[in-house]
């Protein structure tokens, strides 16, 4: 019985906005959004972790989230919570080899990760000021300076993925 409290005191004090908001979501699946970083695939979950003294509260899987209802979008893949200071921030992650041939790709799934955010702007609030859209390379930068130049112009941050 102690444990069963202690756990769930654990998960009030990490709890976020994150879930409550992308199921507000037309179509999402909210069985992709999960504590912690679960929502995230295994095989990406060691590339995102939080700066010292921050904590990820929760995680959205948005690529597969809705992928039923949007099947031919170019979907972005994660929405991340972290807590740091007392308040949440919200970073939007896209895993993705970054190679000077898949920056258009990654335009036009930022693209549509801005029309998601302006239909709902509870999402695009919490969303961090400074680095809250990240591009996370699958192995390695490989960019020729204008993409680079493009990527940093609209904002997304290429790069590792500590978060917070």
């Amino acid at each position: 019985m102690r444990r069963d409290r202690r756990s769930q005191h654990h998960r009030s004090r990490l709890s976020c906005t994150l879930c409550s908001l992308v199921g507000r979501v037309r179509g999402f699946d909210t069985d992709f959004c999960k504590p912690g970083k679960q929502a995230i695939k295994a095989h990406h979950r060691n590339k995102i972790r939080p700066k010292k003294g921050a904590s990820i509260a929760a995680s959205a899987d948005l690529d597969e989230g809705l992928k039923q209802a949007h099947p031919n979008d170019p979907r972005w893949d994660y929405g991340v919570c972290v807590h740091r200071n007392g308040g949440e921030a919200f970073y939007w992650v896209e895993v993705h080899p970054a190679t000077s041939s898949e920056v258009q790709a990654v335009i036009k799934k930022f693209a549509w990760l801005q029309n998601l955010l302006r239909a709902h702007p509870g999402l695009r609030k919490r969303t961090a000021t400074e680095d809250g859209y990240r591009w996370i390379p699958t192995s390695g930068v490989h960019l020729l300076p204008a993409g680079k130049r493009k990527i940093a112009q609209l904002g997304i941050h290429l790069g590792h993925g500590e978060l917070g």
